[in-house]
């Protein structure tokens, strides 16, 4: 598997040919995600020439900044060196932008992410209720970046 540089075109091809859980469909388009995104924050990983993942972590302000990832439907074959490219390079972009804090915003009911944020080192901070226009409740969770 290889890392590449995130284009706006990975993340229009990986809505089109199907995510690893519909839950996890952004309620914008692929132009919003890559507006969203910067090319030096945020990555693609690539097996045998398909799309397995983009991921990232997009600076909000001075010192903040929203991790997010969104999964093919080939992603479950990958889990551990996902997650562990992941958090790694969460803490490499927290580093190179500055940022003390890391946090990302997850639905609720979806017990999987709670794990994966856990293992990222986030920690729950609570619930944002009715968070997007189907009302559905989002769990924040967030790194505290003490240099490590």
């Amino acid at each position: 598997m290889i890392l590449a540089p995130f284009e706006k075109a990975h993340a229009r091809e990986l809505l089109a040919q199907g995510i690893n859980d519909e839950r996890a469909r952004p309620t914008f388009g692929a132009d919003v995600l890559g507006d969203f995104s910067r090319q030096d924050t945020a990555y693609t990983f690539i097996d045998r020439g398909h799309l397995i993942a983009i991921s990232g972590v997009q600076p909000l302000y001075p010192g903040v900044g929203e991790a997010w990832l969104i999964g093919s439907d080939r992603l479950s074959a990958h889990r551990v060196s996902v997650s562990r490219t992941c958090r790694r390079w969460m803490r490499k972009i927290a580093n190179e932008e500055g940022l003390h804090r890391v946090q990302a915003h997850m639905k609720t009911d979806w017990a999987e992410l709670m794990r994966w944020a856990q293992f990222l080192g986030m920690e729950r901070e609570g619930t944002i209720r009715q968070m997007t226009p189907d009302r559905e409740d989002y769990d924040l969770w967030a790194w505290i970046n003490n240099g490590r």
